[in-house]
């Protein structure tokens, strides 16, 4: 089908709709199928597609100017919710079809959002024309149920332009159905228009899962699948057996009967296997080095490494820390934030994990620090170094004063900050060369957070000390980003030097 054609077709098609002709494999919850609870899928479905992709959305993404590509996004429903959730986004929304792109503007217009999302009517090369503003600066690329439409050449095209326009830390995202290569031109015989164009995702048995096409296109880019798809093995049945019974063509219904009939899921091995299912595919950028490989501490990770559930907390890769420098590391809960900290620290050993170029003495400063609290402050200190003149001026700096060395936390309670001072006072009189902070102001509010850090900074700057190096790590930044020369995020399983 020509560009053309296309074009053609996808205009008839929103200016005269048909809801039992629109397959949108919907993943539906009610039972009983009418124009209600179709439509109630395709919102469902909205609202499912929005959530997965907030999950994979950068930190940073989250705390700056969102911006998100829809190609082939119809009536821009996706962007539209999107916007709801991350009111400061800036979106572009892309499809064949001028009338759809008509509509969606209106909605765009009635909303009150022209200045963060725009309709563009066209296709591969509306992706090329970004590309030359947007290199490098795209969070989130979605195609939903269009990536069959392209042909070979521009699929591997997309892929290209994608790794191109995202950000370190972006994803594609890419939800279409695909079909065991055995039965492709028997599923060719039955399709309509809608389901026609360029070529399909197609799946082989290897070992003891699937392997797609898809992933052949992002050979020679940077792009690697997170992690297994999201498959269903029921969507495109129900979605072809539910529509069939409200066609109006008997050409179409009968098409829609057959298709379903080769989707119904059969049972292998004690699983329901389909032979064309609906599988979401999420890619990530693969991290690269930014600084010397001579002037980082390295973190290699031979294999995936996982907790004793077996889900991959960083996958295998090499990654790398600038010495000399304070490095922030940003991440939600659970990714492997403390985790690699205390790798770097030896407290934890592994085979498959090797530091390499690691600074020779290390700190470890825990998220809940514990000082023995039967003896005087002064004392806690003493462990860590007997000169006094260091003592003292490192109280000074941290905004302590001197009749704390006295006080016995078991008699008289030390505040929380200034128990967290203490902790950190330990941590700078011991002189280390590599001081490791984990998420040192847990409890602390913005400008607690913001002095405990400038303290840090004032002691070495204030007395002409080098700096250790710093590897910090905290699920927010906002108040502390100034204090930092690299960012970095734990994401997608990942370690991603972030650009700022």
């Amino acid at each position: 089908m020509s560009y053309t054609e296309k074009e053609i077709y996808w205009n008839e098609k929103h200016q005269n709709p048909n809801w039992s002709d629109e397959i949108h494999f919907s993943e539906f919850f009610e039972n009983e199928m009418n124009e209600l609870n179709f439509n109630k899928g395709i919102i469902n479905n909205t609202e499912i597609t929005s959530r997965l992709l907030l999950n994979h959305l950068s930190v940073f993404s989250f705390s700056n100017n969102t911006k998100i590509i829809d190609f082939a996004c119809g009536k821009g429903d996706l962007l539209l919710r999107l916007a709801e959730h991350l009111p400061s986004c800036h979106s572009f929304g892309i499809d064949i079809s001028e009338y759809a792109i008509s509509k969606f503007t209106e909605k765009v217009a009635s909303k009150k959002l022209t200045d963060c999302i725009k309709p563009i009517t066209g296709s591969i090369e509306s992706l090329r024309e970004l590309n030359e503003s947007y290199s490098n600066d795209i969070d989130i690329i979605i195609c939903r149920d269009a990536f069959y439409m392209l042909t070979p050449e521009e699929q591997s095209l997309f892929f290209k332009l994608s790794e191109s326009l995202l950000k370190e830390t972006g994803i594609l995202y890419i939800a279409d159905s695909a079909v065991n290569i055995n039965i492709v031109d028997t599923i060719k015989k039955h399709v309509i228009k809608r389901q026609h164009g360029g070529a399909p995702i197609t799946w082989s048995i290897n070992g003891s899962g699937r392997n797609f096409s898809i992933s052949d296109k992002a050979l020679g880019t940077r792009l690697d699948l997170i992690s297994n798809p999201i498959i269903n093995e029921d969507v495109i049945y129900k979605s072809f057996g539910s529509a069939a019974k409200f066609c109006l063509s008997s050409s179409t219904k009968n098409a829609y009967e057959n298709l379903s009939e080769i989707a119904k899921p059969q049972k292998i091995k004690n699983q329901r296997i389909s032979d064309y299912i609906y599988a979401k595919f999420i890619f990530c950028k693969t991290p690269i080095i930014k600084h010397s490989v001579s002037s980082s501490i390295l973190v290699k990770f031979s294999k995936n490494f996982s907790y004793q559930n077996n889900e991959t907390i960083i996958n295998k890769g090499l990654y790398s820390f600038e010495i000399g420098k304070w490095n922030l590391v940003l991440g939600q809960s659970g990714v492997g934030k403390t985790t690699i900290l205390k790798y770097i620290a030896e407290w934890y050993k592994n085979k498959n994990i090797d530091i390499s170029n690691k600074p020779k003495k290390v700190f470890l400063l825990e998220q809940n620090p514990k000082l023995i609290e039967d003896i005087s402050v002064k004392s806690n200190l003493i462990l860590f170094n007997n000169n006094e003149k260091i003592i003292n001026q490192v109280l000074i700096n941290l905004g302590l004063p001197q009749s704390i060395l006295k006080r016995v936390h078991s008699r008289n309670k030390l505040s929380g900050g200034e128990y967290q001072r203490i902790a950190l006072a330990q941590a700078v009189i011991s002189e280390p060369d590599l001081l490791l902070l984990d998420e040192p102001c847990t409890g602390m509010d913005q400008v607690k957070k913001y002095q405990f850090f400038s303290n840090l900074k004032s002691y070495y700057v204030s007395n002409e000390i080098k700096s250790p190096t710093i590897i910090a790590v905290d699920h927010e930044f906002n108040s502390i980003e100034s204090f930092f020369n690299n960012y970095y995020e734990i994401i997608h399983q990942r370690i991603y030097a972030i650009s700022k």
